[in-house]
């Protein structure tokens, strides 16, 4: 899937998960109250990254993001991309594993690597988006398995492509302005 990607891009990686939901019951005084939701599945985990101008790319997979994965989601903004990429991230370990800077050396007229100061994430846009995707999956029903965690989560980054000035305003917040484009 060539993600047609855009200039210049935020990127952050999530736990997709909806751990914030608060279950309450009751049980007879010494009795052990039971919960009827699962309390874990598989692990799932987005990628995504954003611009200024409101363009979105994610993708969710089932366990965490690794370097293997990180560079299948790089490989995919470079595809098609009529110039080089640079991609904002932060520090995490992934971001600096040895194999994706091997990947990344040979690619250097493609795409580049930006790193943002550590312990900032305010800095970074895209985090302004885990906030939003975290609460929607907090909201309305609880997810019952993995592939209704899965589908309720695809649902809201999809409805969200469909809203650049919503992504655009992540930029707007007063520590990230610094990364909006003059537009």
């Amino acid at each position: 899937m060539a993600m047609g990607f855009f200039e210049p891009p935020w990127g952050d990686e999530t736990a997709v998960k909806e751990d914030a939901h608060w279950v309450r019951g009751y049980a007879p005084k010494g009795q052990t109250p039971i919960l009827e939701h699962p309390a874990r599945w598989t692990t799932l985990s987005m990628i995504s990254a954003i611009s200024p101008r409101g363009e979105i790319a994610f993708e969710i997979v089932e366990g965490s993001i690794h370097a293997e994965r990180f560079i299948a989601f790089l490989e995919k903004l470079i595809t098609g991309a009529p110039r080089k990429v640079f991609l904002v991230v932060d520090n995490l370990r992934v971001h600096h594993a040895k194999v994706v800077s091997a990947w990344l050396a040979d690619k250097q007229d493609r795409i580049e690597l930006v790193f943002l100061p550590p312990y900032a994430p305010e800095s970074n846009p895209d985090e302004y988006l885990n906030r939003d995707f975290k609460t929607a999956l907090r909201t309305g029903p609880m997810s019952t398995d993995t592939q209704s965690l899965l589908e309720k989560a695809t649902t809201f980054m999809n409805g969200l492509r469909q809203l650049p000035e919503k992504v655009a305003r992540y930029f707007h917040h007063p520590v990230a302005r610094y990364a909006m484009l003059d537009i």
